[in-house]
C-alpha cells in the first residue's frame, strides 16, 4: 500500500493504493495487476492521512464468505477497509476509486500506525483483528451474513487511559500481546481481561514485542532488550535484559 502522493493512473502516479504485483516485483505493460483507491484519495492526500500508514492484513480464508480472499486495510485517518484480494476495486480493473466490500471505525478514533494482528478463534474458527493505537485498542469479528457478505464486527474496546498509547500486537499461544506507555501486556483476545502485565521496561516508540522458542522480546528507548520467558501460556519469570550499545 502507498502513503502520501498523486493519484493518476494515466500517468502510473499510484499516491494512496493497495496495489497488486507479481512475486517478483512485475506487473502488467507498466502497471499493477490490479488496484484499490478510495474515492477520497483526494482529502487523504491534502490532510497527511495517507492509506499507506500499515499493510494490508490478510485474512485467513473465511468459511461460507462470498469472498474466499480477503485483506483489511487500515489508515490514518481511522479506517479498517475490507477489500477482495480477487477483485480490490469490485469493478475488475486498475485505476478505478472505491469499490471496498464495507468499512469499520476504530475506537474511538485515530490514526492507525500499527499493523493489525490477526487470530483464529480454535473454539469456533472465527477470525478475529485486533488494532492498537494511540487512542485505545479495538477488537473485531470478521461476520459472514446468511447471503455469505462479510463485515467486521466490532467486539471490546480499552480506552487509550487503561492501554496506553500502543505499539503493533501480537497472537502467541493464543494469548495477545501488546507494548505501550503503560508497560508490556497480555490480554485475553475474546474479552481484552488482562491476563498479566510488566512495567519494568522502559518507554516504547513504535517498539513491537516478538515471540520466538518460548521466549518474548521487547526493546524499548532505554536501549534495553528483556526476554520474557513463555511458561505455558503466560510470562512468568524475567529471564534476561541487557543493555544495547548507543547507536550515533
Amino acid at each position: 500500500t502507498s502513503g502520501n502522493g498523486t493519484f493518476n493512473p494515466t500517468k502510473h502516479y499510484w499516491g494512496d493504493t493497495v496495489f497488486a504485483l507479481h512475486p517478483d516485483g512485475s506487473g502488467a505493460n507498466g502497471n499493477p495487476l490490479d488496484t484499490y483507491t478510495p474515492t477520497n484519495f483526494q482529502s487523504l492526500q491534502n490532510s497527511d492521512a495517507d492509506l499507506g500508514s500499515t499493510s494490508p492484513a490478510i485474512l485467513p480464508m473465511p468459511a461460507g464468505s462470498s469472498f474466499p480472499h480477503l485483506a483489511v486495510q487500515g489508515g490514518k485517518d481511522g479506517v479498517l477497509r475490507l477489500l477482495n484480494l480477487d477483485n480490490l476495486s469490485s469493478q475488475g480493473g486498475i485505476g478505478h476509486t472505491g469499490g471496498e466490500i464495507s468499512t469499520a471505525n476504530v475506537l474511538p478514533g485515530g490514526e492507525i500506525n500499527t499493523q493489525p494482528a490477526l487470530w483464529i478463534n480454535p473454539a469456533d474458527g472465527t477470525d478475529w483483528l485486533f488494532v492498537a493505537n494511540g487512542g485505545g485498542f479495538s477488537s473485531f469479528k470478521l461476520v459472514i451474513s446468511s447471503s455469505g457478505s462479510p463485515s467486521l464486527s466490532a467486539q471490546w474496546f480499552l480506552n487509550g487511559s487503561v492501554s496506553g498509547s500502543s505499539t503493533s500486537p501480537l497472537i502467541a499461544g493464543n494469548v495477545l500481546y501488546y507494548a505501550g506507555s503503560t508497560g508490556i501486556h497480555a490480554l485475553n483476545p475474546l474479552t481484552g481481561a488482562s491476563l498479566w502485565s510488566n512495567t519494568g521496561i522502559g518507554n516504547v516508540h513504535w517498539e513491537s514485542p516478538v515471540v520466538s522458542d518460548g521466549i518474548l522480546y521487547i526493546t524499548d528507548e532505554s536501549y534495553h532488550l528483556t526476554a520474557f520467558s513463555l511458561n505455558g501460556q503466560l510470562p512468568q519469570v524475567l529471564t534476561q535484559q541487557i543493555d544495547l550499545p548507543l547507536m550515533m
